[in-house]
């Protein structure tokens, strides 16, 4: 009886013991998507404009997704757009952290090339915009710069102090870098930043349901960079160029070649050759190099000119900007990165490159400089809900 008794009593018990709560709802789904105005500028068109800022930009109350510049050049007349432009309206155009960590420091054109190559949105070449238009000497654009690395919130930045926000740096370039024939008269411009951001969530739901409040990995930042007028051989022949920026995880490379400061395909190798410290990363021609830029992008607009991308940021999709970090190229401080081949003679040829890489948070010192036990480069643990690829 005694022992009857106990088994009804832990009965209740074991039957409580097995259940389980519902799981924390994932960021992304807790969240919602907004859109605010949080800065307003008027560069000035000129043959010698000034510098904007850096300026504070009015924080979200969220977490940032990306930032739009909403680019709107009227009251022009005629003139003739140069190769770069519209997107060379701008020189540089730096986005930093509170802290002035720099997050995205990109030429205007080179920003328009991140716009269209880092996988954000499925309709990622600004030139597809239904607003995008450059006519008699006016201008409508809206490129922008990414912050976050995939749909789930990763890579999304805090954005919820009003003391401390991003800042933000323009510096304009000439009308005539702008215009090979300058419109008359010049047009006024006006730049309105908008914040993509995601809005802090509540601890539980409606229904009791725990949340998660925070960005998955809170603290992994993507950051992009450039290096400028690196000089090819006038003559041509095998050259090897390395890429000086490691230490990071890379999700995309850039490569843009030039003669005389005009983009070409020209001074691009043919076969073109890059090897990630003694792994061959590509050994190829540039047209199979560009047939899978071709298929990993989503859009699908024609290519510019003399660029070339290598994507490292495909995770468990079939192109750029899919979930998952496991796809991204490891590194250490040490690591060689190089783009090598046969170089075809060219007129005062260049190479920029263009790097998208993600600091880890926290990522010390040894970390950066350790090459791990799985090959070149630091490998960071990666969770479960992120995937393989």
């Amino acid at each position: 009886m005694a022992l009857a008794a106990a088994a009804t009593q832990a009965a209740p018990k074991s039957q409580a013991a097995g259940t389980q709560s519902a799981p924390q709802k994932p960021f992304c789904q807790a969240s919602k998507k907004g859109w605010r105005l949080v800065g307003s500028v008027q560069p000035a068109i000129s043959a010698t404009p000034a510098a904007i800022g850096p300026f504070t930009l009015t924080a979200s109350g969220g977490y940032i997704r990306r930032y739009v510049l909403e680019t709107i050049l009227s009251g022009g007349a005629g003139g003739v757009l140069s190769p770069d432009a519209p997107w060379n309206l701008f020189s540089l155009v730096t986005c930093s952290e509170p802290n002035n960590n720099p997050i995205v420091n990109l030429t205007g054109f080179n920003l328009y090339l991140a716009s269209v190559y880092s996988g954000f949105s499925a309709g990622a070449d600004p030139r597809a915009d239904p607003d995008y238009s450059v006519l008699n000497g006016n201008i409508n654009m809206w490129p922008y710069l990414p912050i976050e690395h995939d749909p789930t919130g990763l890579g999304a930045l805090s954005d919820l102090s009003s003391s401390s926000g991003y800042q933000l740096y323009l510096l304009p370039n000439p009308d005539t870098t702008v215009w090979a024939t300058l419109p008359s008269p010049l047009p006024t411009a006006q730049v309105n930043v908008y914040a993509d951001f995601w809005t802090l969530p509540d601890r539980n739901d409606g229904q009791g349901n725990a949340q998660t409040i925070v960005p998955p990995r809170a603290g992994t930042i993507c950051m992009y960079n450039q290096i400028l007028n690196i000089v090819l051989s006038a003559g041509g022949g095998n050259q090897e160029m390395q890429l000086n920026r490691m230490g990071n995880q890379i999700k995309t490379v850039g490569m843009v070649t030039r003669t005389s400061g005009l983009r070409a395909d020209g001074p691009f190798p043919n076969p073109v050759r890059i090897e990630w410290d003694d792994v061959i990363l590509a050994g190829t021609s540039p047209q199979v190099l560009r047939k899978k830029m071709w298929e990993l992008s989503i859009s699908q607009a024609p290519r510019p000119v003399g660029c070339h991308f290598l994507f490292f940021n495909d995770g468990i999709e079939r192109n750029v900007g899919g979930n998952g970090a496991s796809s991204w190229l490891a590194t250490v401080t040490d690591t060689r990165f190089a783009l090598s081949g046969q170089f075809a003679a060219a007129t005062s040829p260049t190479l920029d490159y263009i790097i998208n890489d993600v600091s880890r948070a926290p990522l010390g010192s040894v970390e950066r400089t350790t090459v791990g036990p799985s090959g070149p480069g630091y490998h960071p643990a990666i969770p479960a809900t992120q995937g393989a690829s």
